[in-house]
Order: structure tokens, then C-alpha cells, then sequence
């Protein structure tokens, strides 16, 4: 169920958070991982970078320029 914390105004993330508990065990739901769909997309891009992929390549697959990618990520 949709707890106050993680309840979106929008049609948009009501189905993203159901999709969550019906996907997901209970601690999953409970973790900052996927609770939106951008948290699925920092994570990623945070995971390219400590693996040691080249930070011009994560910015490109990112769609972000070479100083965004280094404010918001590193």
C-alpha cells in the first residue's frame, strides 16, 4: 500500500508505486532505490562511474554535458 512518504499527486507515479509492490519484497519497498524513476537513473549513472567508465561517455549516454555529470555526480 502507498504509504505518506512515497505518495505522488500524479496518475503517473500512483502507478509507478504500485508497480513497486507488486514487483518488489517488502524491504525493497521500504528503500530509496526506485522510488522514482529517476532514482533508477542515478544510480546508474553513479554505478558507471565507480566502475571507472569514462565520465565523458557516462555524460554522453546520460544526455548530460561533462559539467553537469561532474556537479550532480561527483
Amino acid at each position: 500500500m502507498l504509504n505518506e512518504r512515497s505518495r505522488s499527486p500524479s496518475v503517473y507515479g500512483q502507478f509507478w508505486q504500485r508497480a513497486r509492490e507488486i514487483a518488489l519484497t517488502a524491504p525493497e519497498i521500504d528503500s530509496p532505490l526506485g522510488r522514482r524513476p529517476y532514482d533508477l537513473r542515478h544510480a546508474c549513472v553513479t554505478t558507471w562511474l565507480n566502475a571507472g567508465v569514462d565520465p565523458a561517455q557516462v555524460a554522453e549516454w546520460a544526455g548530460h554535458s561533462g559539467a553537469v555529470l561532474l556537479r550532480v555526480y561527483v
